[in-house]
């Protein structure tokens, strides 16, 4: 063999085992993660028999120049399932595996029979390959069909009497516990019941996910924090509390023109990699005004952690003043001594009476938020009834002027318990003979509490001393 053939040999050799490896490291597994979020599949036999082999849908991965949508449709294992059909799959299965493919749910029968059950446990992280299956009884059962997936496929398949399962009576929780073991990985389980009538349709499925002791599992929800409700600002800062074990979180934004942003961040780019405390990131992309909302979903080394709960938030159309240069933190750690006065009337028995009422309180200013505008205090005041203080955290959102004279205003909304609360005020700091003066006034106010009362609201106060403040201090909250 020529010195040409014997170097071009050796290069194509060098170059497949250079891709081998690319594929076999979790480079490729984390672009198969962002291109698909939602899958359970983490692992190196996505792509290889045992790396560096290629199962079918590695090699077809390869040929594409890891292009993993060109393929979506092809069946690259022959199993009957086209690669994004195993992908989506839940619980996903190897689309170059033609051994693993999705178990088909089985489809409710018509509606009839007793009802419906609702699922109780096992849900989430479970450490026993035979846990309890708990449900709520239905009063017109007589039998349950348990119905159990683990990652091999149908796992339990099962009749009980109502009897059996300790809810005969029609009451309180049906509860059994068969001695098929699961399989590592995530299960689904459903329940279906029936009586003389016939049939009831499936329940919503429940998932647990069992995992050896010692193994680390996937990471709990995000609590979102902020932004919520009206901002200023086109560019805020979303903050979440941190998950204990996330090293990576998925931050999804929609506005009014549709998905407006999606970006991983690790967990030390937002600052929690202890998994402690909040997390925050302030992304550039600029938010349409009007109404949007925003999740953010977690993973570690284990998988992807479930969505958070949506946050719901509106950038209020228009742009306000820009705050002053060093934002108004110069306020941070100032109490103030208030009186809020509520005028207006009480509907009792289809009568409507004029009242007015006065409350002192305290407020003390705890943070400035830069990234959306908003002075963040707390207000403290005393219940009589109780004998024991109370408070509760107000937000106040910049509107104009500058650092010690400004206008701010603060709204509340509450649609469950129909309590509506708003108002606009004017802080300033003046200074006459020599001698510092700070005031709290609103210009305007109102309230609507629970459909029964209405009018309008006034608060007037001036900074005191923190010394002068008489709220114990075990009670303050920061």
């Amino acid at each position: 063999m020529g010195k040409k053939a014997s170097t071009i040999l050796l290069t194509i050799a060098l170059t497949l085992g250079i891709c081998s490896a690319a594929f076999a490291n979790g480079g490729i597994i984390a672009e198969f993660r962002l291109q698909y979020p939602a899958s359970t599949l983490n692992s190196c036999q996505i792509c290889h028999t045992s790396p560096p082999t290629f199962n079918p849908y590695g090699q077809a991965v390869f040929d594409s120049g890891i292009n993993f949508a060109t393929i979506e449709s092809l069946d690259s294992d022959g199993d009957g399932f086209s690669n994004l059909t195993e992908i989506n799959a839940n619980p996903s299965t190897f689309p170059g595996d033609p051994g693993s493919f999705p178990v088909v749910t089985p489809p409710p029968p018509p509606a009839a029979g007793p009802g419906t059950p609702t699922l109780v446990s096992p849900s989430g992280a479970i450490t026993t390959s035979t846990p309890a299956y708990t449900w709520n009884a239905l009063s017109a059962a007589t039998d349950y069909y348990l119905w159990v997936n683990d990652p091999t496929g149908v796992k339990i398949q099962q009749w009980y009497t109502a009897a059996a399962a300790g809810c005969g009576t029609g009451t309180g929780t049906c509860s059994v516990t068969p001695t098929t073991a699961l399989s590592a990985g995530t299960c689904t389980w459903w329940v279906q019941a029936k009586n003389a009538g016939g049939t009831g349709p499936w329940s919503a499925s429940m998932s647990c996910t069992l995992t050896a002791a010692g193994t680390p599992t996937a990471p709990g929800a995000a609590t979102l924090k902020s932004p919520s409700g009206t901002i200023t600002t086109s560019t805020p800062t979303y903050t979440w509390n941190a998950v204990s074990g996330s090293t990576w979180y998925y931050l999804w934004v929609n506005d009014p023109t549709g998905v407006r942003i999606q970006k991983w961040y690790t967990a030390a780019a937002v600052g929690c990699a202890a998994g402690t405390g909040t997390c925050s990131v302030a992304p550039t992309t600029a938010l349409t005004s009007g109404a949007g909302k925003w999740w953010i979903q977690t993973w570690n080394s284990a998988g992807m952690g479930p969505w958070s709960t949506a946050m719901s938030f509106t950038v209020q159309a228009g742009q306000t003043s820009p705050p002053p240069a060093d934002g108004l933190s110069v306020w941070v750690g100032k109490w103030f001594k208030i009186t809020e006065t509520n005028t207006g009337y009480d509907l009792t028995d289809s009568t409507m009476t004029k009242n007015k009422s006065s409350h002192v309180g305290y407020l003390k200013f705890w943070h400035w938020d830069s990234g959306n505008n908003v002075l963040q205090e707390d207000l403290y005041g005393y219940d009589a009834d109780k004998k024991q203080w109370a408070s509760e955290p107000l937000d106040l959102h910049y509107l104009a002027g500058s650092q010690l004279d400004f206008l701010c205003w603060f709204q509340l909304n509450d649609d469950t318990t129909d309590t509506y609360t708003g108002f606009t005020a004017h802080i300033q700091q003046t200074t006459d003979d020599g001698s510092v003066k700070t005031t709290f006034d609103t210009l305007g106010g109102y309230y609507v509490d629970g459909g029964n009362s209405v009018g309008g609201l006034t608060i007037t106060g001036n900074e005191i001393p923190a010394s002068s403040v008489p709220v114990p201090s075990n009670t303050i909250l920061r």
